[in-house]
């Protein structure tokens, strides 16, 4: 019989850590890594992950689910041969929910994996200002962005390490709220100093929709029950910006991509840029007086806090509604 406790852990080398998969039982896969030495299971649900047979570790198998990584780097792949003589203990179950199976950790901050492909960028004929015009169809190479906005914990850590002046935050903004009050220099360095990098305009923008055509990413009416924008109701009870993470997810599995505060992008800012933007990857104006921000804040009309809607500001400018999330 082989021994259980020889099941290291196979982890993707990116960072993913922690994370619990529900149970399902009778749907189990058992074989041998490569090396004919280690046993493994295949938990599949979701067709990419799994446990090793201790129970307590995550296996992540891209693409066909029988393939993982060792913590080293070197790719394994489980072969038939082996069967149970006892099922293995149950995984504990997480209290809070699990991230995305292709989500990853940077600098500890959670990220999204956003996949490749097509979608229509800025508003019809009609629709929102002339900047956001005209409607495009825009191709992007896979990425990640941030869940979440960059929170004031996060933000602190960064200028505790790098001798940076924290940026006075608002009475109320508490260590899980969005850190407010950083220039685009700024949020460029954080990323940078996490490994990470700003999102384009039209990866932000892609993220933001969740994968949907509509104004907004949950349909074509506003709703304090998704946003926080001007005024309260619904799930929106704050009179300024909230903690990061209050309203429910986009189809991505992204927070506050509406509302909350306004997030630095990559790109400079072009009026017109959309008519000759290119078709796949655009990355903005080459140069420009003034860097993008998106998603509208708390003080915004609902027409602000729509997908398509563009905003700009001076790159060194430090307004208090100002926040930003990350990409790589």
């Amino acid at each position: 019989m082989h021994d259980f406790n020889k099941a290291a852990a196979l982890i993707v080398t990116l960072g993913i850590l922690g994370m619990c998969m529900p149970s399902h039982a009778g749907d189990i896969e058992t074989g041998l890594d490569t090396d004919s030495k280690t046993n493994v299971y295949v938990r599949p649900g979701d067709g990419t992950t799994g446990y090793s047979v201790d129970g307590k570790t995550q296996l992540v198998f891209p693409g066909n689910g029988k393939q993982g990584f060792t913590p080293d780097g070197k790719l394994v792949t489980v072969t038939p041969g082996y069967e149970r003589e006892e099922e293995p203990q149950t995984p504990p179950q997480s209290t809070q929910a699990a991230p995305s199976a292709q989500g990853i950790i940077a600098g500890g901050y959670e990220l999204v994996y956003i996949p490749a492909g097509e979608f229509w960028m800025g508003s019809p004929d009609g629709e929102g200002e002339s900047d956001e015009r005209p409607r495009h169809k825009v191709y992007l190479d896979g990425y990640y962005i941030g869940k979440y906005e960059v929170t004031v914990a996060q933000y602190r850590k960064f200028c505790n390490a790098t001798g940076r002046t924290m940026p006075g935050q608002p009475d109320l903004n508490g260590h899980d709220n969005p850190v407010v009050g950083v220039s685009w220099d700024d949020a460029k360095s954080y990323s940078e100093w996490a490994g990470m990098r700003l999102p384009t305009e039209a990866e932000w923008e892609k993220a933001a929709r969740g994968g949907t055509d509509t104004k907004y990413w949950w349909g074509n009416s506003e709703s304090h029950d998704y946003a926080n924008y001007d005024g309260t109701g619904g799930l929106d009870r704050w009179s300024g910006m909230g903690p990061a993470g209050s309203f429910p997810s986009n189809g991505y599995g992204l927070y506050d991509t509406s509302g909350n505060v306004w997030e630095w992008c990559a790109d400079w800012y072009g009026g017109g840029y959309y008519g000759s933007s290119p078709a796949n990857n655009p990355a903005g104006p080459t140069h420009g007086s003034f860097r993008v921000l998106r998603g509208g804040s708390w003080y915004n009309a609902p027409s602000g806090v729509s997908s398509a809607n563009r905003n700009r500001s001076d790159p060194g400018g430090r307004d208090p509604n100002d926040g930003f999330r990350c990409a790589k």
